[in-house]
């Protein structure tokens, strides 16, 4: 070990790597769990982001989808 590893930075989230699939959603799980145990302010923020999340899915999927145009001012094909 050399004089530069001395005092150990420990672990940056930005080293992690997780992608999206099974493996991102077991480490989303865990850190959400991990948070609401250690910090029991954010179940208050996590029930008040569901809400809105569930109401904003209600109303973009209520939305009537826009018409998709080209460039050139056309329909497409």
């Amino acid at each position: 070990m050399s004089t530069t590893d001395y005092p150990h930075q420990g672990i940056t989230m930005h080293r992690l790597r997780f992608g999206g699939g099974f493996a991102g959603l077991i480490f989303t799980i865990g850190t959400l769990v991990i948070f609401l145990l250690g910090v029991p302010v954010f179940r208050g923020f996590l029930a008040l982001a569901v809400m809105c999340g569930a109401v904003l899915a209600l109303v973009l999927r209520k939305r009537k989808p826009r018409e998709i145009i080209t460039i050139a001012g056309g329909k497409p094909l």
